[in-house]
C-alpha cells in the first residue's frame, strides 16, 4: 500500500502526512492540588496542527521553542487522539510539582478522555455514561484504567470507520467506501505497533481479528440523524 493511499483514509494515525493532521492539545499550568485550592487549568487547542508540526515530536523544518518548552516541562502523550477522524496522536500535559519534566507516555487515549480528566483535577464529579476515561492516574504515575478499544467513523469521503484494539492497542482495523458497499466493504488490518504507517494489510492472514473488528464496529456504532452512512438513510 503506497503513502497516498494511506493519507486518503483520513483516519487517526500515529505517523502520517500532515495534510491529515488536526488538533494538537496542550494542557498547561496545572497547579498543585490542595484541600482548599482548586487548580488553574489552561487548555490550548490548535486546529490543523499535529505530530509533524512540533519539534518536540522530532519535526526538523522550523522551531517552536515556546511549545517545545511546555512539552519539556511536562509529559508528552504519543498515543492520544483528537475527537476528529482526521488526526494523528500527539498531546502534552504540564503539571508543575506533579509531573516529572521530560517524561513520555504511550497510554492510548483520546479527546473524549480530557473532560473526565479535567473534572477529576477540579474535584468535580464525573458525569455518568461518558465514553471518556480520566487519565489523571497516568499524570500522577499511578495505575491507569484503559479503553477496551477506540472507535472512529466518518460519514463523508465515501464513508469510513476504524477501530484500534487488542493488547497494548496492537491492532487497527479500517473499513473504507462504506457509502458504496455498506457493511460488505472490505476491512483492512494493521499491526499498528510494528507498522504505524499502515502499509502492510494483514487482514487475509488474521480472519479471527477481522471478525473481532466487525463485532466492535457493531458494538460501537450508533446511528445519528445528522451523520448517517448511506445505508442508514
Amino acid at each position: 500500500m503506497n503513502d497516498s493511499h494511506v493519507t486518503q483514509r483520513s483516519f487517526a494515525q500515529r505517523i502520517q502526512s500532515m495534510r491529515h493532521l488536526t488538533l494538537t492539545t496542550l494542557l498547561s499550568g496545572l497547579l498543585s492540588l490542595t484541600a482548599t485550592a482548586a487548580p488553574n487549568i489552561i487548555y490550548i487547542l490548535l486546529d490543523d496542527a499535529g505530530y509533524g508540526d512540533f519539534s518536540c515530536y522530532a519535526q526538523k523544518k522550523f522551531s517552536i521553542p515556546n511549545i517545545d518548552r511546555l512539552a519539556a516541562e511536562g509529559m508528552r502523550f504519543t498515543d492520544h487522539y483528537s475527537g476528529s477522524t482526521v488526526c494523528a496522536p500527539t498531546r502534552s500535559v504540564r503539571w508543575p510539582g506533579k509531573i516529572v519534566p521530560g517524561t513520555t507516555t504511550k497510554h492510548i487515549s483520546a479527546h473524549w478522555d480530557v473532560f473526565p480528566t479535567v473534572c477529576e483535577l477540579a474535584g468535580t464529579p464525573i458525569p455518568e455514561r461518558l465514553d471518556g476515561i480520566s487519565f489523571l492516574p497516568t499524570l500522577a504515575g499511578k495505575e491507569q484504567k484503559k479503553h477496551d478499544y477506540l472507535y472512529w467513523k466518518f460519514h463523508k469521503q465515501g464513508g469510513k470507520r476504524a477501530v484500534r484494539f487488542g493488547q497494548d492497542g496492537q491492532w487497527k482495523a479500517v473499513q473504507l467506501n462504506l457509502n458504496k458497499k455498506a457493511q460488505k466493504a472490505p476491512i483492512e488490518l494493521y499491526d499498528i505497533l510494528k507498522d504505524p504507517a499502515e502499509k502492510n494489510n494483514l487482514a487475509d492472514k488474521n480472519k479471527d481479528l477481522v471478525a473481532k473488528a466487525v463485532s466492535l464496529f457493531e458494538e460501537a456504532h450508533t446511528e445519528n440523524d445528522n451523520f448517517k452512512f448511506k445505508w442508514e438513510r
